[in-house]
Formats: structure tokens, sequence, C-alpha cells
């Protein structure tokens, strides 16, 4: 370190925290110094488990005092440090944190709504294995002017999980701890990096206007083009979509004709008019069901305008 710089962060040190230097002080003594302005790892710890943060990324965005270091893991390694959830002093969750909590069996009864949410997850959603954790993680990813629906499913869940907003801002995601789902999203046919490969899963034949309903909510389009309804499904996999194909032939009575390729994904050949209007009749047929109120809204909309029939 040049002199001219050691002299500038007395300067600085001086006027910002009131540390004084002698004539001469070398960079290793002014790094000394620098160094034991911050409390031993008692007095901090109190100062910052008064402050009650959550986790350590409210920590990291503290405007800290300069008794305080920013990496406090580092600095009391051998001086007292335990662990984060010490430091921060939530290892009492009731207390100083939060708890979140979610109906861990909500996937081993088939209802409604647990149909609906399986088949939304098998569009946008994903299980992954946490990093160096023996845990999995239950993730369901959504636009952002569709986050109430993201709202909906976790009252459906019994959770108070938080909905995070992802890193553009555009997209937000639920992510939910637990072992249990995980296990039974296996069971019931999901599985890691599942977009290309999944198969349709079994569902009971009351339920699978639920399912399709959900999965069209996640990975379906819907619009109108000279005023004709127009619907499509796409799907990275093309045994998920021909199962799919099976499922809306057998229980919509109507017959959608093929699967086709288009760039990376296989859709399921566009439903126009009638075929369209049907199928969006028997996915919303059921009052009160869970449904994305954006889509729902271009099919009433197209109705009452084409034919003057309320819904």
């Amino acid at each position: 370190m040049s002199k001219a710089r050691i002299c500038v962060m007395k300067i600085y040190l001086k006027a910002l925290i009131g540390l004084k230097f002698n004539r001469g002080d070398s960079a290793v003594v002014v790094e000394q110094l620098l160094m034991n302005r911050f409390s031993n790892f008692d007095d901090a710890r109190i100062i910052v488990r008064n402050k009650r943060f959550k986790n350590s990324s409210e920590f990291r965005q503290w405007k800290r005092p300069f008794n305080i270091p920013s990496a406090p893991n580092s600095f009391y390694k051998d001086k007292g440090w335990i662990s984060w959830m010490d430091w921060l002093g939530n290892d009492d969750r009731q207390k100083y944190g939060r708890k979140y909590e979610v109906d861990h069996d909500f996937f081993k009864h088939w209802s409604s709504d647990m149909s609906y949410v399986l088949g939304f997850w098998f569009a946008d959603g994903c299980i992954w294995k946490r990093k160096n954790k023996n845990t999995y993680r239950f993730n369901i990813s959504q636009n952002r002017k569709d986050q109430r629906l993201l709202e909906e499913i976790l009252i459906k869940m019994g959770s108070n999980y938080p909905i995070y907003k992802l890193y553009n801002e555009d997209n937000c995601q639920i992510r939910i701890d637990s072992q249990t789902i995980a296990e039974d999203i296996f069971r019931l046919g999901g599985c890691e990096r599942k977009s290309l490969i999944c198969d349709f899963p079994i569902v009971p034949e009351k339920y699978v206007v639920d399912f399709v309903r959900g999965y069209f909510d996640g990975d379906g389009t819907i619009y109108v083009s000279k005023n004709q309804l127009v619907v499509a499904i796409g799907c990275g996999s093309h045994k998920f979509s021909k199962g799919l194909l099976n499922a809306i032939d057998k229980n919509a009575e109507l017959k959608v004709y093929n699967v086709k390729r288009g760039g990376d994904a296989f859709w399921l050949t566009r439903m126009n008019s009638s075929n369209a209007e049907k199928f969006c009749k028997w996915i919303y047929g059921t009052s009160g069901a869970l449904k994305m109120e954006r889509k729902y809204a271009i099919y009433k909309n197209h109705m009452e305008r084409k034919y003057g029939e309320r819904i």
C-alpha cells in the first residue's frame, strides 16, 4: 500500500469513526486499528439480534454501524461463531422469525384442487434437490400478472410461504421445502428435469378436467382471431402430449386431431371455433374451481360478444 493511500485511509477513518494514528504508522498498523473497531462477539450478537432479521440477506442489506463486521462468519470464526441462525437469534423461530407452514399431505388425496395444482405443476413447476442438503424443493413459477393465482394455490395448500419475485421482476415463484410433497409428486409421475421426458400421469376420471385445466392455465394459450376462439396447448414431452390428447378426446367428447412439433415444443393442433368453445365449456364448467382468471375472461367475453351468452 502506497504512503499516499495510507494517508488517505488515516484521514478517512479518523473523520468517520474517530480512530487515532501516530505519524509513520504502517499499513499493517492501520489495518489492525481498523479491525479492532469491531465489538467482541457477544456484544455484536446482541446488537444484531435486537434487529430481528429473518435471514442473512436482510443482515447484509442492513446499513451496519462500524463496530459490526460485514462478514461476521469470517471475522468471528474462532471467536465464538456458531451459525447464522444463532447470530440472528432466529433458532427459536416462534420468537424471532417466521415459521412457514404447508399441508405436507396435500398431494396424498385426490380432489379438484389437488388435481388442478398437480396439472399446473406439470406445466410450470419443478422439483429439485437443494445443494448440500438432503431435501427437495417444490417450485411453481408464473408471470407476475398472474400472481393472484399463486396466492390462491398457497391458500389451497394451507401454506403461508411467501411468493418470491425473480431476478428479472417479470416472474414470481412459489418455493416450498417439503420432502413429503416431493415424494408424492414422484409417486404421481413427476420427476426432476421433467420437461422433455415426463409421461401423462394416471388421474382418476373424476378429476381429469381439473388436471387439464391446471395444465392449460400453465402451458396453454387462448385468443380470439376474426371472431373465432382459438386454443392451443404446448408441451416439451411428446409422450405427455399424446396422453393429454387422449384425455381430452375421452373426457371432453371432442376430437383434437393431432400433435405437431413447433420449435422446441409439441403442440396439440389448434382448436378453432366450436372445438375451442367446447373445450373451454368443459374445463370451466365447475363453478368456483381454481382457474386463471385472465384466460377465463377471454373465453367469457368472447361468448358474450358472439352469442350474447352470459357465463
